[in-house]
């Protein structure tokens, strides 16, 4: 589980910091769970699965989790030299 790994980040860094964990996780055949507050799009390429979590605005306490369309085909952009 990586929380908010990005936090101290320029967007412009995180898709690469993505496709580390991405390339990283498949080659170990791990599982990782990213949270993060950055804008969904920068993790889109190097995404298995996006869910989002928000909570309630009211008085009753609840969570809404909504899972996103799944990726587009990976842009293989960065060389995989991790």
């Amino acid at each position: 589980m990586l929380d908010e790994q990005d936090c101290w980040l320029r967007p412009d860094p995180v898709p690469r910091l993505m496709h580390i964990v991405h390339t990283i996780a498949h080659k170990l055949k791990f599982q990782v769970l990213v949270i993060s507050h950055h804008d969904l799009d920068l993790f889109r390429e190097h995404a298995d699965r996006i869910y989002t979590l928000r909570p309630s605005s009211g008085r009753e306490f609840f969570i809404t989790v909504d899972r996103l369309d799944p990726p587009e085909p990976r842009n293989e952009r960065f060389t995989d030299d991790v």
